[in-house]
């Protein structure tokens, strides 16, 4: 089994969940009921993770696994600036973690 299957899995079943069930996934981490700012938001991060982990069934290459990594990156460097202004303080710290944790994942994988 190629080891990116693992990062894909998690990948498509997080985009799925946040695109179809934004509030069930978005109030026990941020606390409380998200507004619909954060279900957008979360919305239109599910349909970019679906994407990726689509791409990566098509391709997983060592190549797409580091671009994706640094686009999770990015991600987590916006996501952090964001926690220090947000009123969604917490579900931007979650966000920040959470698109690190896959950046590292892809860097992982792709040096396998």
């Amino acid at each position: 089994m190629h080891p990116a299957r693992e990062v894909i899995a998690v990948r498509f079943v997080a985009g799925a969940a946040l695109l179809a069930r934004p509030r069930v996934v978005l109030t026990p981490l941020g606390g409380r009921p998200p507004d619909r700012a954060a279900i957008l938001y979360a919305r239109v991060l599910g349909v970019r993770h679906l994407i990726e982990a689509t791409l990566l069934v098509r391709q997983p290459s060592p190549l797409v696994l580091r671009a994706g990594a640094a686009i999770d990156a990015i991600h987590a460097a916006s996501a952090f600036a964001l926690a220090e202004t947000d009123h969604h303080r917490r579900l931007a710290t979650v966000n920040t973690a959470s698109a690190a944790a896959f950046a590292a994942a892809g860097v992982a994988t792709a040096r396998r």
